[in-house]
């Protein structure tokens, strides 16, 4: 009887970890395939609310508030609640804000519920990294991880073809629910396998701690509103745009002065101050500057100038994504133990400058053959993102090992979100008002110009990182 006893509980454990490995990738890719599926879907969103560029700047910079608000407090959730209960408030509040978000009649109501749905997917991705090394032993983490990795780039690669598909069935509002089954599978393997109590820490009370959480909020707040302001720069005069900015950064060094010596601060940067740590940090904000840049540019690109329908940019979408992942596979099986990843990032960025500057050349023109530079430049795109990003992980974290290796992934995802809407406010900027949502007046040939200005700028950019990288001895 024991016996049998014994080997239920062995398989319930290994059905367990089974699950656990797989729960990882699909909570962070449930954030993505919400951040590609609403990000390929913008314009369609904005023309079904009859809002412009400067509402749809409001439900974005709503959407990124939330995010980074949930990032910021992880740290202080998981220490007194556990990853277990976190998840599981943080899904609930994800699914909440999309189910609330498809029938949202306006652009207040939506801000609201995309304020609430970034609340909870805020902790998706962080979480699901974090948790590799405090869920597996040494020996099994390396498999996790490169589950993760194939999972990840994998499930992400559908956000875009989804959203197009169920806008050809459903209409625009569907696309709030393109993440919905997912993050409900989720759930069920967070209640069922996660094991209680991971991560949780005595700690002092709430009460103790709400001064300071409400300073960074605010200070968030303030700086989402300004890169907002960013979005529609002809509809604004610059001091609406810079005393928000302002006011944020005053917020943050008194919310910053006030943590600096706390026992348990918010967000730990004591154990952060590794060379090749902050150097990796920096490079990973120019990269997802110029990726969400380059993501809001290209299907602006292809439907006003080029002419292509949403279906057909959908799948080219997701097409670029399926690239991602076959070079994350490449990287995993031949280049993960190579030393000179850095080479490798350089000739990424390299050959991402390249294709910008083609497309300036191109979208410049007259008569060309777009569709296959086009084509060529979402492949690249996925090449980029996997052979930059997979290496720079490595590289930027090896110094942290395990006590800090929360606190750096969390700090490294606040800065993601960040420069996901400097990225878009830029983009949106060089596309002048409007065409961010797709809903300008502005003819194909104006149009066409604006993005030969903003390819440009993001080639040069890409030569900016090449650089950076090649001249980063601490990641060496």
């Amino acid at each position: 009887m024991w016996d049998v006893l014994r080997q239920h509980w062995q398989d319930r454990h290994l059905r367990h970890k089974a699950l656990l490995s797989l729960l990882l990738p699909w909570l962070a890719a449930t954030e993505f395939i919400e951040n590609s599926s609403f990000l390929f879907s913008a314009g369609q969103v904005a023309q079904g609310l009859q809002m412009g560029a400067a509402g749809l700047a409001c439900v974005l910079a709503a959407f990124a508030t939330g995010s980074m608000v949930m990032v910021a407090l992880q740290q202080l959730w998981v220490r007194h609640i556990g990853y277990r209960r976190y998840l599981l408030l943080s899904l609930a509040l994800f699914q909440l804000g999309a189910l609330a978000s498809l029938w949202a009649g306006g652009i207040g109501i939506l801000m609201i519920t995309r304020a609430l749905q970034g609340l909870g997917a805020g902790a998706l991705f962080t979480s699901g990294r974090i948790l590799v090394p405090l869920l597996f032993a040494p020996a099994d983490r390396a498999p996790a991880l490169r589950r993760f990795i194939r999972w990840l780039f994998g499930l992400s690669a559908l956000g875009p073809a989804l959203a197009a598909g169920v806008i050809h069935v459903w209409g625009w509002r569907a696309v709030f629910a393109v993440p919905l089954p997912l993050s409900l599978l989720c759930s069920l393997i967070v209640w069922a396998a996660l094991p209680e109590g991971v991560g949780r820490q005595a700690q002092p009370a709430w009460g103790q701690r709400v001064g300071a959480v409400v300073a960074l909020a605010v200070a968030i707040a303030l700086l989402q509103w300004g890169l907002a302001e960013a979005r529609f720069p002809q509809q604004i005069s610059l001091h609406r745009l810079l005393w928000p900015l302002a006011l944020a950064l005053l917020v943050l060094l008194g919310w910053w002065w006030h943590q600096r010596d706390h026992q348990a601060p918010l967000l730990h940067w004591r154990g952060l101050r590794h060379p090749g740590y902050l150097a990796g940090l920096g490079l990973y904000g120019l990269y997802y500057l110029i990726a969400n840049a380059n993501g809001l540019v290209l299907p602006v690109f292809a439907e006003r100038v080029m002419g292509l329908p949403i279906g057909v940019v959908g799948l080219l979408g997701s097409a670029g994504a399926v690239v991602s992942w076959l070079a994350a596979q490449a990287y995993l099986r031949w280049g993960a133990r190579s030393p000179q990843k850095p080479m490798l990032m350089a000739a990424a960025a390299a050959l991402m400058a390249l294709v910008c500057l083609s497309l300036a050349g191109l979208a410049s023109a007259s008569g060309l053959p777009l569709l296959p530079v086009f084509v060529a430049a979402v492949a690249t795109k996925g090449v980029f993102g996997s052979l930059f990003l997979l290496p720079l992980a490595g590289l930027t974290f090896r110094e942290l090992g395990d006590e800090h290796f929360g606190p750096g992934y969390q700090l490294k995802n606040l800065l993601r979100h960040l420069m996901i809407s400097v990225g878009m406010a830029l983009a949106a900027w060089g596309l002048a008002p409007g065409t961010a949502g797709s809903v300008s007046s502005v003819g194909p040939a104006g149009l066409a110009q604006a993005c030969t200005q903003v390819f440009v700028t993001l080639g040069l950019a890409c030569g900016v990182l090449m650089a950076w990288v090649a001249l980063q001895r601490p990641l060496r």
